[in-house]
C-alpha cells in the first residue's frame, strides 16, 4: 500500500525533480566583458547550486530554562562550475568581472555598487510533451523554481589544473558572494 501512496504523490507533482535541469542567468553588463549570447551560460554551466540559508541565533538564558533566540538569517556562498571552450570566454568573463572589483594594474578597489550584479538560478521542468513539441522547452512555464542573488559578484576562481590525461575537459570553479537570495 505505501508504494501505491508514494506513486499517487508523485503522480500529483508531476514527477521528481530532475537536478540536471536547470539554467543560470549571469549578467551581461560586465565591463569589458564581451557577451554575444548569454546561452553560452546556460549552455556552458556544469553546476549551479541554490544556495542553503540559516538563522543566527544567541542563546538566552532565564532562570534555569536556556532557549536559542532568532537575531538574523545567514547565508552561503554560490559555487557554479562551467565547461572551458578554447578562446577561454567563461574564465575571461569571470576575469574581467573580477577586475571590476579591484583593477590589476592600479589596486584601485571600486565601490560595491559598481560591480555588484544580480543572479538567477532556475529549476527546470520539462514535460514528455517538450521531445515531441520543441517549443515548449521555450515556455516560461518550465522554471518551477528560481531564486535571485542579490548584489552578487565573484570573490573566487579556482585553479585550472593541466594533465596529461587526454579525455579531461577543461573547467572553471567561481564562487560567488551576495546580499541575500529570494525566491522569485
Amino acid at each position: 500500500m505505501a508504494v501505491d501512496v508514494l506513486k499517487s504523490i508523485i503522480g500529483k507533482k508531476q514527477g521528481l525533480s530532475r537536478l540536471n535541469r536547470f539554467m543560470v542567468e549571469l549578467p551581461t553588463n560586465i565591463p569589458g566583458a564581451e557577451i554575444k549570447d548569454s546561452r553560452e551560460f546556460h549552455v556552458l554551466c556544469k553546476t549551479a547550486s541554490i544556495p542553503g540559508k540559516g538563522i543566527a541565533t544567541h542563546d538566552r538564558t532565564i532562570m534555569t530554562e536556556n532557549e536559542k533566540i532568532g537575531y538574523g538569517y545567514i547565508v552561503q556562498e554560490m559555487a557554479m562550475t562551467f565547461y572551458l571552450l578554447n578562446d577561454y570566454g567563461m574564465r575571461d568573463y569571470f576575469d574581467k568581472w573580477m577586475d571590476s572589483i579591484v583593477d590589476q594594474e592600479t589596486y584601485e578597489v571600486s565601490y560595491k555598487t559598481e560591480y555588484q550584479r544580480n543572479v538567477k538560478v532556475h529549476q527546470l521542468f520539462f514535460p514528455i510533451e517538450s521531445v515531441l513539441i520543441p517549443e515548449i522547452t521555450e515556455q516560461a512555464e518550465n522554471k518551477i523554481y528560481s531564486i535571485e542573488l542579490e548584489n552578487a559578484f565573484p570573490i573566487s576562481i579556482n585553479s585550472i589544473d593541466f594533465s596529461n590525461d587526454p579525455d579531461v575537459i577543461g573547467e572553471v570553479s567561481v564562487n560567488m558572494s551576495y546580499t541575500k537570495w529570494r525566491r522569485i
